[in-house]
């Protein structure tokens, strides 16, 4: 039997993660001036975070045409974002923090989420320039097969544009390398496969992985293609989302109540959203 919205609300590590997202306002009264939407573009002299967002229209619509599962989706991973930058503050370090990303991510994942899991990943080969943007999607995009098409071709000029806001990053400071963060959301149905949830890979990168980034177009030279990937998964309950009228009441609930004033997927550089077709 599943537990009703006072059973989860009284679980202590349900709690702990409602908690986490008790820094945001309520709607009616945030702003859109606060310090949090202004101060960070998602690159700065410390690091990275990306925010993507993939999905289609077949799976937009699931427990009757009033609920739109892409938009709840995006509405989630807003309130993902605003809350670890309320917590982050104007601290440049904190903002792209891999610690800080991760306890955000963990703090959704325990709230709406199922079949949480952690791999760590390393990656180490060489590879050819035209090889590297073949190999970068397969890490990083976690989608059903290779993808091909329009697909593809956004993914790669989203990748030289990443290559150009990493070159924004200072090197020849302190700190040798940089912490960088990929995290968004998917929800799309390809090949009679539900794909929905959140994702998200923390990785280092230093002068010799940037170049990997303004690799795409050459056929010649080899890169070092190695690295260390901590790639974390947690899947939306849509099961209960297609079933539950209490549960969807509870995330409704939960967006309401913390809705930031606007979209970070449209206010940060380093966002971008991709169709699965």
């Amino acid at each position: 039997m599943s537990l009703s919205i006072l059973e989860l609300e009284s679980n202590p590590e349900v709690q702990k993660a409602y908690d986490y997202f008790s820094v945001l306002k309520a709607p009616e009264t945030a702003s859109l001036s606060d310090e949090s939407k202004t101060v960070f573009s998602g690159v700065n002299s410390y690091g990275m975070v990306d925010f993507i967002q993939m999905f289609n229209k077949a799976a937009s619509f699931t427990a009757g045409e009033d609920d739109n599962l892409t938009a709840v989706m995006e509405s989630l991973s807003n309130i993902l974002i605003a809350a670890v930058l309320k917590h982050a503050g104007t601290s440049e370090q904190e903002q792209v923090s891999s610690k800080n990303w991760r306890e955000g991510f963990n703090a959704m994942a325990g709230l709406f989420f199922s079949t949480y899991s952690v791999d760590e990943l390393k990656y180490n080969d060489k590879k050819v320039g035209k090889d590297v943007v073949e190999e970068v999607i397969k890490v990083g995009f976690d989608i059903n097969g290779q993808p091909e098409g329009h697909l593809k071709d956004a993914i790669q000029k989203y990748l030289e544009k990443q290559g150009k806001l990493m070159d924004t990053l200072s090197f020849n400071s302190p700190h040798y390398s940089d912490p960088y963060t990929l995290m968004g959301f998917v929800n799309f149905v390809k090949d009679d496969k539900h794909a929905c949830g959140l994702r998200a890979y923390f990785t280092e990168f230093n002068t010799d992985t940037v170049k990997i980034s303004h690799s795409c177009k050459d056929d010649e030279k080899k890169f070092d293609f190695n690295f260390n990937v901590t790639h974390c998964n947690a899947d939306f309950m849509i099961a209960k989302w297609n079933t539950d009228a209490e549960f969807r009441e509870r995330v409704n609930k939960f967006i309401k109540d913390h809705t930031p004033g606007s979209s970070y997927f449209d206010d940060l550089e380093t966002s971008h959203t991709f169709t699965v077709a």
